[in-house]
């Protein structure tokens, strides 16, 4: 029997301030089928924000032990960071020196 995969996106503009603490996205139902998150990152040019980083804390094993180091994925403009949906991470504070809309963090991000 073939499945299709279950896929969810959504759509966030941070601005000044905004973060998302440390979290795995793939918790309770309903989420808890999913298995891997991919991020795309979009912005204006020049990049009017700073921060809002993604950190990696490390991936999961098959018994759910954390193992290797905490990444730092800096946002750039049409780039994605795809990982294991089980790895806990976060989203850093954003700093933004405007209150213009168009100057936030956006990015797209996809559950399969």
């Amino acid at each position: 029997m073939v499945t299709t995969p279950v896929e969810e996106s959504e759509f966030a503009a941070s601005g000044a301030g905004d973060w998302f603490g440390p979290h795995r996205d793939d918790g309770a139902a309903p989420v808890a089928n999913r298995s891997l998150t991919i991020v795309l990152y979009l912005h204006r040019f020049p990049c009017r924000f700073s921060g809002g980083e993604l950190a990696l804390h490390g991936f999961l094993d098959a018994a759910r032990q954390r193992f290797g180091p905490v990444q730092m994925i800096v946002p750039r403009h049409n780039v994605a960071a795809i990982f294991p949906s089980g790895t806990l991470h976060e989203i850093l504070p954003v700093t933004l020196p405007t209150a213009c809309f168009a100057d936030r963090r956006f990015a797209l991000t996809c559950w399969i």
